[in-house]
């Protein structure tokens, strides 16, 4: 897997088996937490045939998921904070 960037705003990764990329993964992330996640497989013969690969988009979602969550905790303790 190789996570081609990450910052505030976005990542992206290749979900990828001996360079030979199976699936794509970009993720958007908004100030509040809202979070707009997009997979391709790109080639799903080799995507499904390996486990590994599954199991690396899985962690490239949790990732997201956490990032997000952070995000929306910040934003609350600020809007909190700003009342």
């Amino acid at each position: 897997m190789a996570i081609n960037q990450i910052n505030t705003q976005n990542m992206t990764a290749d979900i990828n088996d001996e360079g030979i990329t199976g699936a794509f993964v970009s993720a958007d992330f908004q100030e509040n937490g809202m979070l707009i996640l997009r997979i391709d497989v790109n080639n799903p013969t080799l995507f499904f045939s390996k486990d590994e690969l599954k199991t690396e988009l899985s962690s490239v979602i949790d990732g997201a998921l956490d990032k997000s969550k952070q995000l929306q905790a910040a934003y609350v303790e600020d809007t909190t904070e700003a009342e």
